[in-house]
């Protein structure tokens, strides 16, 4: 039985299933199972669960049920190579699935036990719609999430609804960063989704389209995703965030507004002549001037903005790297705003849809 699809197509759906990760002890593998018009691919890893289905260039494909699993890698690989606007799959032999493109052919070995395919997706719960290019823009708040293996919790990007929006947060103890996009939803899933940071990579691929919306809803058991023909069901860890609102800073000593990209490029500069064991950048802000010394070993760069600025002079470290990872988090805004409460206290950096506490460096001189 022969069925013919956009390799491109195929090849994009098959990469994606490679971010579910490698299943414990074997192999990974994919799925095809034949459906009415449409082929669905699938994996399961210790990442995620997916099913992709693919409409098919054949009208008139019975729905058989037919289906057969592979070995993941060689497939992607062959797909890449292949040359042929269209790929030919052949399901008719067991023990083999036939591969035709152009000039080119190839068989791969199937698998005695086919993996089973991606579970139906919660039924009789909350749904929330949101549009694919707002979730991708609020998951850019994942950058500020941890890495060490002892506070797990931190480690993950929460996701929630909060005053009506859904909201993305992070945090690894020394700064954090939230985003929050328009959905729409009857009633809200109950309490909030933790997700790993290979999830959130998950997330932002099936996210990264132009247009469409995405249906997400969540449980103790996991966090599930339906993008167009995309099912995915992701990992969820226990615990929660520290609530952020708590540290935002209330009594103000002064704020800074200036141009974004400005002090970016500032910074990057800065950063190149300053310490790396923690890329030490020392502000002064005031008058409304804004300046940027980095210093080290190998020399000095000393530059002045100019900004909006109100309240008193204040000149702190920072560590430039985490304050260029806020401020890039939203590259198409024109203006940052900040929050000072004083010199050694977190810094509230607002730019365009997302928010960020970055915590001042602790310096001697």
């Amino acid at each position: 039985m022969d069925v013919l699809l956009p390799r491109k197509e195929l090849a994009r759906a098959i990469a994606l299933l490679k971010g579910t990760g490698k299943p414990p002890g074997i192999e990974p593998s994919v799925t095809l199972a034949l459906g009415q018009e449409a082929i669905t691919v699938a994996a399961s890893g210790q990442e995620a669960d997916m099913a992709v289905s693919l409409s098919v260039d054949m009208p008139g494909v019975p729905d058989t049920g037919a289906n057969t699993t592979v070995p993941l890698a060689p497939l992607d690989a062959l797909l890449k190579k292949f040359t042929g606007d269209m790929v030919t799959l052949n399901l008719a032999e067991r023990t083999k699935l036939k591969l035709f493109c152009g000039s080119a052919s190839a068989e791969l070995t199937t698998q005695s036990q086919p993996f089973p395919m991606l579970a139906d997706m919660p039924s009789g719960v909350a749904w929330v719609r949101v549009a694919a290019p707002d979730l991708a823009n609020a998951l850019r708040a994942s950058y500020a999430a941890g890495t060490q293996a002892y506070q797990q919790a931190l480690n993950g990007t929460q996701i929630e609804l909060h005053e009506g929006a859904l909201k993305v947060a992070s945090t690894d103890g020394f700064r954090a960063a939230w985003s929050r996009c328009s959905a729409v939803y009857t009633n809200a899933p109950e309490g909030i989704a933790l997700l790993t940071q290979k999830g959130v990579a998950l997330l932002r691929a099936v996210s990264n389209t132009p247009d469409g919306e995405i249906d997400l809803t969540w449980d103790s058991k996991g966090f599930y995703v339906i993008a167009g023909a995309i099912r995915m069901r992701l990992p969820v860890l226990d615990g929660r965030l520290p609530n952020i609102d708590n540290v935002i800073p209330k009594v103000l000593a002064a704020t800074v507004e200036v141009n974004r990209r400005a002090i970016v490029e500032a910074i990057s500069r800065a950063r190149i002549l300053s310490d790396p064991a923690n890329f030490r950048v020392d502000l002064t802000v005031g008058n409304n001037l804004l300046r940027i010394v980095g210093s080290g070993l190998h020399g000095l760069s000393d530059e002045t903005l100019a900004a909006t600025t109100t309240g008193d002079e204040l000149t702190f470290a920072i560590n430039g790297k985490r304050l260029t990872d806020a401020l890039a988090a939203d590259p198409q805004a024109e203006l940052t705003t900040w929050r000072l409460s004083g010199t050694v206290t977190p810094m509230f950096i607002a730019t365009g849809s997302h928010s960020a506490l970055v915590v001042p460096l602790r310096v001697l001189n």
